[in-house]
């Protein structure tokens, strides 16, 4: 049902109201416009015919004009030819006069260029000869220079030299010394001729002095032989000659003979040295002096030379330019004189001409004049006709005109009569709708005090609640209230509820502090009780912020958590890290909705919804009082994006805002405000700001009273309990060919649905090889493995997938599939015990073995590889183990073992097809995998858990799993946790009748035959094929193991202490031990003997047991026990010499009940006939060695201690022990496992080998099961 006149659907009806009124407004107008526009239609129509009456009078005109267009433009044609003509004869003349002055022009400058070529000729011979001339200078020089240089390497060798003289002293003989030098003056007085002749003449001079200077003969000899190695050659020569007349002092070489020929030969050389300086100082002196007088000549000179080409150069040059002026003067004159000609001859010419064109132009225009007159005759002819023409037309449009207006205003009027009437009808359905409007309203949206009476779950929620109301005047809404028809039939005013329409407009804003905090405190209040009111219950979900009172504004609505804490989230956050806690899981929630529901396939959460069915999402609710304090900036950023994303994902705000706090970080509260419907105080009420109407103040009605509210809550509260379950059927994610499927390459089935789609769980891909499922009690973890099994063995034969089931827990869980002989599975363990969960463990660790065998001789890496070249169809196996953790509840050997076998199988088990799946309640405690392992588990599955179970089954960043809050609801995570792999959906339902039916049809198709282990129940005979076909009376069935091994058996051989000891107080386990053996020695046609020691002869039970064997066996009661201890002596001590093999068996029931047996204390030093006492323990001592064995049973160890003392224990190789004390176990066997014992085990123990096995006893068969297997 939906509410009929929401505010928007009342502005639409009134928006349509006014569309009517103002289209009948339009209908008139556009009658008026229409009766307008023919009226004008009719005026263009004469306005063209006026217009086609002056177009005719134009056209007339045009005509005449193009008619005396031809003849104008005749005469001012001819009149132009003629006056071209004579121009082009007037061009022509002035074209041969030109021609005749520019050959005479050209005659003079041809006559000047070659004038001018010849001296330009001369010009540059000359230029070039000076060119030859400074580069033999210049090469002349630098020969010189050359020169030069060696004579000065020549005087720095043997003397030093002297700076180069200034200028003008080394011309002192070709200047003038008595004036002042100037050198520019002197580079244009001298040539250089003369002072190359000087530097020449010094030049040879030079070479003469160094000449002498090498001839003498002294300088020859130092030159061959350096001083210093002369100096060199004497220290060398007399440093050996000193050191050895210094240190031999011989008489033929005194030490100063050495010291004064060094000396001696040292000033020899030195005054050689000193006169060969002396012979060639002077010359070396005169050198010097040409020296230093040459290198300026030698500068000077190139500066001559060089200056002296500048100015042949330019002497030539500007001779040149000279000529060229002077000729270039001559022929311009000549030329000025040849255009001054040409002007006056050419002016002579064109006089003439201009006369011609003068009488040409005259003649012409006197024709145009005489035809231009003629035209303007015919035109005002035609002028006179057009304007009595339009006269007439004027006339006759009047008269139509008149007759034209009187006909269309009565149209006018019959179509506002008929509008009118039209009108009426929509004011009158707009009253209807109004009327209904309020009976709905009573329906929808009661009042709280009705809906106390009256309130029943709504089954269908049509997205809308009512969270006040306003009061519409109608006629301020109406465009044209004065029309008498709407005030008639439309009342002024309307009240309507104000609505929140899911999922556009769901969230509400509502400003209110200091004193109006109170009156939006329960506006808040109020709206989220309509909500639970008006939403289907369960379907809506509430977080609660409420920082500045401590949740007090809430209070009333923790009441839901009475009936399910997922309504409310258990809790009102107050302090700042809770409250960003929530905010981040509904922003999770945001990224959840989008990415695994929405996608791209729906638009918003409702579409989603009507397709999702029974996994519909509810819709959530935000509450916070006093925004923003205690929020972060953080937090408020969240809350940002939670208003702009969360009404398509079905997340809304209701949000009461305190302004006396400020918005941390300066973010934008217009952010929030935009996606909400904002209410602003005023007065004793509020308004909505932007209301459709322009009246914007609420109505809000009365809150209900504690009591009420108190009591609406809890009807929602206690309507939710089961409207929160959710059941998707098994038939929407059965497999639908059953075994048509191959495991070659994975496993995988459907679990149930994320979204509108099916959700797989895939065994065997990528690192997705075993998974660890957890969810605590009630989460669905147990329907969930059904439907992993049940689907499993559906899809894939046997051949293809085989399971192991363990279940630890206190459960039947896994009895279906034994009872229906599931063809899937190898073994079933129903509330297995560590030891066959171990033995399960060693099967699979075998398997691999042999598997691994396998793939070696056929060089396969992986189980795909292996059945694509192979003939063998390998099965792949599944380990169930519900409660896996049982394994780990003591820290003993067989949870070591227990873990080293875990780790192999899932390291090892993906290459060769087996995969694990762990499940239990919690991760929680010490007792749980190694990391190692765990890393291992690809595939995780959490349902219900707490927050710290989350982190454990996913990692330390994935807490997820702690906002599931139903039964069946889970996240698959198929990368080890990894937050952005969750992957949330709801599991299917499997009842227990479809359960059953889906394995009969399994069972007709194939029957299996698994190893099934019940620890809740004893072991039963009647099942144990392998005691019924067994033909070996030396086997003793006392059991069947807690492994995957054959039934537990005792036998007996000829060796000393072959006896056993059964220590138990549990009637019907030593009755039915001692029943299955004799049973099965009656079978045997045997020598063996057979006796019983009956102790329980008061007891009914075990009488009726023993009653069978009379006549078989010889029973022997307490009183008799005397003489047959006796006899069994005597044959002892036959044996002991005949050494017979026969085996005897003595089976002692209830031994302690056997007082005359027990030991007494004999304090005597005589020699006794030994007791009935000492004869048993000969027997029991000395029996086994001579085929005499004894089964003994007590019902307690103390018991065991009355008859027999502990040093006999040593000869009861065979102990079967049930629950005991610790003291006793440790006693008896020297261990404390039977302590730990629990209700249908027993221990084994042989103490030759310290053998130390859990099994459990047969339960004792009815009478008629032993009379039916002795007759037979």
């Amino acid at each position: 049902m939906i509410f009929p006149l929401t505010p928007e659907k009342l502005k639409q009806l009134l928006v349509e109201l006014n569309r009517q009124l103002n289209n009948a407004i339009i209908e008139i107008a556009k009658l008026k416009d229409n009766y307008q526009q023919d009226l004008d239609k009719r005026s263009l129509v004469f306005k063209n015919r006026k217009a086609h009456l002056k177009k005719v009078h134009k056209d007339e005109y045009t005509k005449i004009e193009a008619q005396f267009r031809d003849q104008i433009l005749d005469i001012k044609r001819k009149q132009q030819s003629e006056v071209h003509q004579i121009q082009s004869a007037l061009q022509k003349e002035e074209a041969i006069i030109q021609k005749k002055f520019n050959e005479i022009g050209d005659v003079d400058r041809k006559l000047m260029a070659d004038a001018l070529g010849d001296h330009r000729e001369v010009c540059d011979q000359e230029i070039l000869k000076a060119e030859e001339i400074f580069t033999e200078r210049q090469n002349n020089l630098n020969q010189l220079n050359i020169s030069i240089d060696l004579n000065t390497l020549f005087l720095k060798k043997h003397g030093r030299i002297n700076s180069a003289r200034d200028l003008d002293i080394a011309l002192d003989d070709l200047i003038d010394q008595e004036i002042e030098f100037d050198l520019e003056s002197t580079k244009n007085e001298l040539s250089y001729d003369d002072v190359y002749n000087k530097i020449k003449s010094i030049y040879t001079s030079i070479n003469q002095l160094q000449t002498n200077i090498e001839n003498k003969f002294i300088f020859k000899l130092f030159k061959i032989i350096r001083p210093y190695i002369i100096y060199a050659i004497l220290i060398i020569l007399h440093i050996p000659a000193f050191l050895f007349a210094y240190n031999y002092k011989p008489d033929f070489l005194p030490i100063s003979y050495t010291v004064n020929s060094f000396v001696i030969n040292i000033f020899i050389i030195t005054t050689l040295l000193i006169i060969r300086s002396v012979l060639i100082a002077k010359s070396i002196s005169n050198l010097q002096k040409d020296h230093s007088q040459i290198l300026p000549l030698l500068e000077f000179s190139i500066e001559l030379a060089a200056l002296e080409r500048l100015r042949v150069i330019n002497r030539h040059k500007n001779t040149f330019l000279q000529i060229q002026n002077r000729e270039g003067n001559k022929l311009e004159e000549k030329l000025r004189l040849i255009e001054i000609d040409q002007l006056v001859e050419m002016d002579k010419v064109s006089k003439n001409y201009f006369e011609k064109i003068h009488n040409v132009e005259s003649i012409g225009n006197t024709a145009l004049e005489l035809v231009l007159q003629e035209r303007q005759e015919l035109w005002d002819r035609i002028s006179v006709k057009t304007d009595e023409q339009i006269r007439h037309l004027v006339e006759a449009h009047e008269v139509s005109q008149a007759a034209f207006v009187e006909s269309s205003e009565k149209n006018i009027e019959q179509q506002s009569i008929l509008i009118n009437k039209n009108l009426n009808k929509s004011c009158s359905d707009l009253q209807d709708s109004i009327k209904e409007n309020e009976r709905y309203k009573e329906v929808l949206f009661p009042s709280f005090e009705k809906a106390q009476a009256s309130w029943d779950p709504l089954e269908e929620f049509h997205n809308q609640i009512a969270f006040s109301s306003m009061d519409v005047s109608l006629h301020e809404q109406i465009k044209y209230p004065e029309n008498p028809n709407i005030q008639a039939q439309i009342p002024e005013f309307i009240n309507i509820p104000n609505i929140l329409e899911l999922p556009s407009n769901g969230s509400i804003f509502i400003d209110a502090s200091k004193s109006r905090r109170p009156r939006g405190i329960r506006l808040l209040q109020k709206t989220l009780l309509r909500i639970l009111l008006t939403i289907p219950p369960g379907k809506a979900r509430f977080n609660f912020i409420d920082p500045l009172s401590l949740g007090e504004n809430f209070a009333a609505f923790m009441h839901l958590n009475d009936y399910q804490k997922s309504l409310t989230g258990g809790k009102i956050s107050t302090k700042v890290g809770p409250i960003e806690q929530v905010l981040n899981d509904l922003n999770d929630h945001l990224e959840k909705i989008i990415q695994k529901y929405l996608r791209n396939e729906f638009s918003n959460i409702c579409k989603y919804n009507l397709a999702a069915g029974e996994i519909a999402e509810p819709f959530r609710f935000l509450t916070i009082a006093d925004f923003p304090f205690n929020f972060s900036e953080d937090a408020v950023k969240r809350l940002i994006t939670i208003a702009q994303n969360g009404a398509r994902c079905g997340v809304y705000l209701i949000i009461h805002h305190n302004t006396e706090y400020p918005i941390p970080g300066g973010l934008r509260i217009d952010e929030i405000k935009n996606h909400c419907i904002f209410l602003e105080p005023i007065e004793d009420t509020f308004e909505w700001e932007k209301s459709p109407f322009n009246q914007k103040q609420l109505t809000i009605e009365e809150a209900p009273s504690p009591e009420l509210m108190n009591e609406l809550i809890k009807k929602v509260g206690a309507a939710s309990t089961s409207s929160t379950l959710v059941k998707i059927p098994f038939s929407k994610i059965q497999e639908p060919s059953p075994w048509k499927a191959n495991t070659n390459n994975s496993l995988s089935i459907a679990i149930g649905l994320t979204g509108t789609r099916q959700q797989e769980i895939q065994f065997g891909q990528g690192t997705a090889q075993h998974c660890l499922l957890a969810g605590k009690t009630g989460s669905g973890k147990s329907n969930l493995l059904h439907i992993i099994i049940t689907n499993m063995s559906i899809k894939y034969s046997p051949k293809e997938l085989q399971f192991y089931l363990i279940d630890f827990k206190k459960g039947v869980e896994f009895k279906v599939y034994a009872n229906e002989k599931l063809p899937h599975a190898r073994a079933i363990a129903i509330e297995s015990d560590r030891e066959f969960g171990l033995s399960v463990l060693r099967k699979i660790d075998e398997e691999l073995k042999e598997r691994g065998d396998k793939f070696r001789q056929i060089n396969a890496q992986h189980i795909s590889q292996f059945r694509d070249n192979s003939t063998e169809l390998m099965p792949r196996l599944l380990l169930v183990i519900d409660e896996f953790q049982e394994f780990f509840t003591e820290d003993d050997a067989l949870a070591k073992d227990a873990i080293l076998l875990l780790d192999r199988i899932v390291r090892q088990g993906r290459a060769f097809g087996v995969h694990v799946l762990l499940g239990s309640q919690t991760l929680g405690g010490t007792q749980t995998l190694p990391k190692s392992t765990m890393g291992q588990m690809g595939i995780r599955i959490a349902l219900q858990c707490n927050e710290s179970d989350s982190y454990l089954i996913f990692n330390e960043n994935n807490n997820a799993a702690r906002l599931l809050s139903r039964p069946g609801e889970a996240i698959i995570n198929n990368q080890s946790g990894l937050p952005e792999y969750n992957s949330p959906f709801q599991t299917a339902w499997l009842s227990e009748r479809k359960h059953r039916a889906e394995l009969v049809k399994l069972r007709n198709k194939e029957t299996g035959h698994p190893f099934i282990f019940e620890g809740n129940i004893p072991a039963q005979l009647e099942s144990s094929k392998e005691y019924l076909e067994s033909t070996n009376y030396e086997e003793f069935f006392i059991g069947e193991p807690c492994a995957i091994e054959p039934s537990q058996k005792i036998n007996f051989t000829k060796s000393p202490s072959q006896n056993a000891l059964i220590l138990t107080n549990n009637k019907e386990m030593s009755l039915g031990i001692l029943m299955n053996a004799f049973t099965k020695a009656c079978k045997q046609n045997h020598e063996s003997q057979f006796f019983l020691l009956n102790g329980s002869q008061g007891d009914v039970q075990s009488q009726s047991y023993f009653d069978l064997l009379e006549g078989i066996i010889k029973v022997v009661l307490p009183d008799k026990v005397e003489k047959l201890i006796e006899e069994l002596h005597n044959t002892l001590l036959n044996r002991q010499d005949n050494n017979e093999d026969s085996a005897l068996y003595v089976f002692a029931a209830d031994l302690q009940r056997f007082r005359k047996l027990q030991k007494k204390e004999d304090f005597s030093w005589d020699e006794t006939e030994k007791s009935s006492a000492d004869k048993l323990e000969e027997l029991i001592q000395q029996g086994p060695e001579h085929n005499i064995h004894f089964i003994i049973h007590c019902d307690t160890f103390s018991s065991y201690q009355r008859i027999l003392s502990n040093k006999l224990l040593q000869d009861f190789d065979i102990r079967l022990l049930s629950q005991m004390s610790q003291t006793d176990s440790l006693a008896c066997i020297d261990n404390s496992e039977a302590s730990k014992l629990e209700l249908h085990t027993a221990l084994l123990y042989q103490d030759h080998n310290g053998l130390l096995k859990k099994f459990r006893p047969y339960a004792l068969p009815s009478v008629a099961f032993y009379q039916e297997q002795m007759s037979s």
